[in-house]
């Protein structure tokens, strides 16, 4: 696919996680953040978010717009920039300590908002994470100098794409428990 098209695709599945996220899709929840004020945020301002940072570099172990994002870190920035600190570091522990802070959701059940963890991609076990934006569709930073891209997330493993392959599970730390 050349660049020209990928282009086309990404502007046309930004615009349909936009319309979904004004359309209110995914509500409104409660996060309490520890010892924190509540935060009053929706699943699909977090999605829109994430979709500001498509075509940011990837930068190992990034957390930052100005420098690049490694997907931990896009996940991290994202979140804080909505008044919610996930209170993790950019490290391999990292996706364990991520996957305790929302309770799971099926993967039937996903919102925009989200957060989609992935395993066996670049090692064993969970290895890549990345945030749901409605429409089978997921931004985050891939490595391979692609960046932060949105990728398609088809529910269906069956059909060969790579991501529904090794999708481990979700969660939504933007609800309250």
């Amino acid at each position: 696919m050349t660049r020209r098209v990928r282009m086309r695709k990404n502007i046309a599945v930004m615009a349909v996680a936009f319309i979904l996220g004004v359309g209110g899709i995914g509500g409104t929840f409660l996060h309490a953040s520890a010892a924190q004020n509540r935060v009053f945020v929706s699943g699909a301002t977090i999605a829109q978010t994430a979709l500001t940072y498509v075509g940011k570099p990837y930068t190992n172990a990034g957390t930052r717009p100005e420098t690049g994002f490694s997907d931990l870190g896009l996940v991290r920035y994202t979140y804080r920039l909505d008044g919610i600190r996930l209170h993790i570091s950019v490290s391999r522990d990292a996706y364990r300590r991520l996957l305790m802070r929302g309770p799971r959701v099926k993967r039937s059940d996903l919102q925009p908002g989200d957060i989609l963890f992935f395993k066996n991609t670049i090692w064993d076990g969970l290895s890549h994470v990345g945030i749901y934006v409605g429409s089978g569709m997921f931004v985050h930073a891939e490595w391979y100098n692609r960046g932060v891209v949105v990728s398609s997330f088809k529910n269906d493993p069956t059909d060969g794409d790579y991501w529904a392959m090794h999708y481990k599970t979700a969660t939504r730390p933007w609800a309250s428990r």
